[in-house]
C-alpha cells in the first residue's frame, strides 16, 4: 500500500506597505489688495505650490488659510492682518503679495511675534523691487533671513518705461511735459523718482510728479496730465496703483476737453493693457504668483527661505503690449517693434 505523501503548504505573509497619510497645509496670505481681483493669481500661485509638493508628497493638501487676508489697499489693517497670520501657530509659511508693503508689514510682525518661535516663521514674498535695498533679505543670491521670493524688477524698469512711451508717441504728440505718477506711501518713492526725472530731461522733456496714495489724490494728477501740454503718462510701478487699476485707467481715457479722447499713459503689468490701459512693459505677474507657489512647496519640503535665492525674470521675458482700441483712440499707430523689442498687440 502506497501512502500519500504529505506536504506542507507555505503559507507566505504578505508585507504590509504603509502608506503615509497625507497632510494638509494651510498657509496664510497677506495682500494689499482685494480678492475680487486677485484671488484668480492666488488660486494660480496655490496650484502651483500643490503640484510641485506632489512630486515628493502625493497625499499631501495646501488650502489657503480662512481663505487669504485682503487689505484692500488698508495700511491698518494690513499691520492687524500680519500680526493675526504671524502669532497663527498652523501656518507653518506665510506668502506676502501684493507688493512690498506686505512684505515689509509682514516682515516687522515677525520681530514682534508673541512666542520666539513664530519670529522666524518663512515668509515668501510675490514681486517686488529690490529687496536687498528694501532690508527684506541680505543677498539676493542667499537671503539670510526668514524671507525670500520674486525680485521683479519693477521699480527698475521705470526709466525704461518713460523711453518706450516717448518713442511710441513722440511723432503724434506735441506736448513737451511727461507726468509720473507716484505712490508717496512707497517707500524710496523719492529714488524712484529721480532716474526718470534725469531720463526725461535727457529726452528734451518736463517732467511733471504727482503723488496719489487714494482715489481723488488719482483724479487731481490727470486733471493735469489730460492738459495737451503732455506728452503722456508713466504710471510708476506700485501695488496701489495695481490694486486699483480700473480707477487709472479710466482716469487716463478720460477726454481732455480738446478733441483727445485721454492721454497716453504706460504701465507695469500685462493686465493694465488687458484692461483698455495703452500699454505695458514688464515680466508676467502670473509668473511671479506662480514662482512663489513653488517655493511655497520647497519650504514645506524643508529648505529655509535663509538659503533659498531669491527669483529674478529673465529680462527676455519682458514683453511690450498695446491694446489696439486704445491707441485708436488716441490716434497712435501701433508700431511693430519698440526700440527694438516686438510690440505684442491685444
Amino acid at each position: 500500500m502506497i501512502m500519500a505523501k504529505r506536504t506542507k503548504t507555505k503559507l507566505t505573509k504578505k508585507k504590509k506597505r504603509k502608506t503615509r497619510l497625507g497632510t494638509t497645509y494651510f498657509v496664510g496670505l497677506l495682500h494689499t489688495g482685494s480678492s475680487r481681483t486677485f484671488s484668480p493669481l492666488v488660486d494660480a500661485m496655490k496650484n502651483a505650490a500643490l503640484q510641485h509638493l506632489r512630486l515628493t508628497r502625493p497625499n499631501d493638501s495646501i488650502e489657503i488659510h480662512d481663505g487669504g487676508y485682503y487689505a484692500n489697499d488698508d495700511a491698518g489693517v494690513l499691520e492687524d492682518f500680519a500680526d493675526m497670520l504671524v502669532n497663527e501657530s498652523n501656518v507653518p509659511v506665510i506668502v506676502a503679495a501684493g507688493g512690498p508693503q506686505s512684505a515689509i508689514t509682514a516682515m516687522n510682525a515677525t520681530a514682534e511675534a508673541d512666542q520666539a518661535a513664530r519670529r522666524t516663521v518663512p515668509i515668501v514674498f510675490t514681486t517686488v523691487t529690490n529687496p536687498v535695498d528694501l532690508g527684506l533679505v541680505d543677498r539676493l543670491d542667499r537671503p539670510g533671513r526668514n524671507l525670500t521670493g520674486i525680485a521683479g524688477q519693477t521699480s527698475e524698469k521705470d526709466t525704461l518705461r518713460l523711453q518706450l512711451l516717448y518713442e511710441f508717441v513722440k511723432r503724434q504728440r506735441a506736448g513737451r511735459k511727461v507726468g509720473i505718477l507716484i505712490n508717496p506711501s512707497r517707500q524710496h518713492n523719492r529714488q524712484q523718482y529721480r532716474p526718470l526725472k534725469t531720463e526725461a530731461r535727457r529726452l528734451g522733456l518736463d517732467p511733471v510728479a504727482k503723488r496719489a496714495n487714494n482715489e481723488r489724490g488719482i483724479e487731481r494728477a490727470f486733471l493735469q496730465f489730460r492738459s495737451p501740454n503732455f506728452l503722456g503718462v508713466v504710471v510708476t510701478a506700485d501695488s496701489f496703483f495695481n490694486n486699483n487699476r480700473d480707477k487709472v485707467i479710466a482716469e487716463a481715457a478720460t477726454d481732455d476737453g480738446y478733441g483727445n479722447l485721454g492721454v497716453p499713459a504706460i504701465y507695469q503689468w500685462r493686465e493694465f493693457a488687458d484692461e483698455d490701459g495703452l500699454i505695458s512693459f514688464g515680466p508676467s505677474i502670473g509668473q511671479a504668483y506662480e514662482e512663489a507657489g513653488r517655493y511655497v512647496a520647497r519650504i514645506l519640503l524643508g529648505e529655509r527661505p535663509a538659503q533659498m535665492e531669491c527669483f529674478v525674470p529673465a529680462e527676455g521675458t519682458f514683453e511690450v503690449f498695446v491694446k489696439r482700441a486704445t491707441a485708436d483712440n488716441l490716434r497712435l499707430p501701433v508700431p511693430a517693434r519698440l526700440l527694438g523689442r516686438p510690440v505684442n498687440e491685444i
